[in-house]
């Protein structure tokens, strides 16, 4: 009798434990890792980086060999300018994925951001190899061997301003103190007076909007125009709610296709992707009202005229823009050295140009 009960009890526990299991929801791990990943992306858009980097090692906890995490870790300290810790990541990552061609990008961009060309070579090759069609990689592997080309490809910049949109504005004007976007106003505000009314602007690679706010905000604009390659930029500067029309075009062919004429035009930061400014100033000049300004930026070099740069950017001399704007009918020049923005560290140097038609 004890015995038969026992197995009867014995029977109903079983029953009750496979039951709960039945009802228990397991979750796989692939949903906490995503969960986890969009929390780090979250954290990365508030400037949170220190909780960013905290979710990612959080999934490396428990998968040492998660791509996503070693990925964004890797660029998180590359944009914080921590490079040895990138490094590590990024061979941890190749160790893992010798095949993903955006691993060796990385560590190609990390490497040339230490200065070791040779090494930055290397892996955009690699890069390259295992993604042959790539046009941006092209572009960077042709800064670090130092091979000038006449500007960077479209799908180049569009990409990556398209990814940079979310944390735009708080990375390059808090934390690499961009402040050169107020500049080109407050000069035509100097030059014109803040009372004068310009009737129209051109804000060429608007980007978020920072330079169309600054002339909002410095000068009495009638009508301002917003252009910028990048689709996710153009989002960004629509609400801002200050543009009249917005164009989501490459700066050349919209001043190319436009009938429309203006008082001023703004390329600031821009010129920084483009190296053969010729056909650009030329065109800008066609689009100016009489008397009208061109105001941009560039980085600042000494010899020769635009120079790629490992950064995959151009700099520019002064004594080319000089030559250029008068070849290009422009009748006056105004221009100051100015300070860009910091990079690891360092002030990127520049000049502020004016030329007017």
């Amino acid at each position: 009798m004890w015995k038969n009960s026992k197995k009867l009890n014995f029977k109903k526990s079983w029953q009750l434990v496979w039951q709960r299991l039945n009802e228990f929801d397991i979750k796989p791990a692939r949903p906490v890792f995503t969960e986890l990943l969009a929390r780090s992306n979250a954290a990365m858009v508030a400037g949170d980086l220190v909780q960013a980097q905290n979710y990612l090692l959080e999934i490396l906890s428990n998968n040492h060999e998660n791509y996503l995490a070693l990925r964004d870790l890797a660029r998180l300290h590359i944009k914080i300018g921590n490079l040895k810790a990138a490094h590590k990541f990024i061979r941890r990552g190749l160790k893992y994925y010798p095949h993903s061609y955006k691993m060796h990008e990385l560590q190609g961009y990390s490497y040339a951001a230490t200065g070791d060309l040779a090494a930055s070579a290397v892996a955009y090759k690699r890069a390259l190899n295992l993604n042959p069609d790539s046009v941006g990689i092209q572009h960077l592997l042709n800064a670090v061997l130092q091979h000038t080309t006449a500007a960077a490809p479209h799908s180049y910049v569009r990409d990556l301003f398209d990814d940079y949109a979310e944390t735009f504005e708080r990375d390059l004007v808090h934390s690499l103190n961009y402040r050169s976007f107020a500049e080109l106003p407050a000069l035509i505000a100097e030059i014109i007076s803040p009372q004068s009314y310009i009737g129209s602007v051109l804000d060429l690679g608007c980007g978020t909007g920072l330079v169309g706010q600054a002339f909002k905000d410095q000068l009495q604009i009638g009508h301002l125009v917003g252009v910028d390659l990048a689709p996710q930029m153009i989002l960004k500067s629509k609400d801002k709610n200050i543009y009249n029309a917005l164009y989501n075009s490459e700066l050349l062919e919209q001043l190319q296709s436009s009938n429309d004429c203006y008082d001023v035009i703004s390329a600031m930061d821009v010129f920084s992707y483009t190296g053969d400014l010729a056909a650009t100033l030329t065109e800008s000049y066609n689009s100016l009202n009489p008397g009208g300004f061109l105001g941009f930026s560039v980085e600042s070099l000494e010899n020769c005229s635009f120079k790629l740069m490992p950064s995959g950017r151009y700099k520019h001399s002064l004594s080319y823009i000089s030559a250029l704007s008068s070849s290009c009918g422009f009748t006056k020049i105004w221009s100051k050295p100015i300070d860009l923005r910091e990079e690891y560290g360092n002030i990127v140097a520049g000049y502020l140009v004016l030329l007017q038609k």
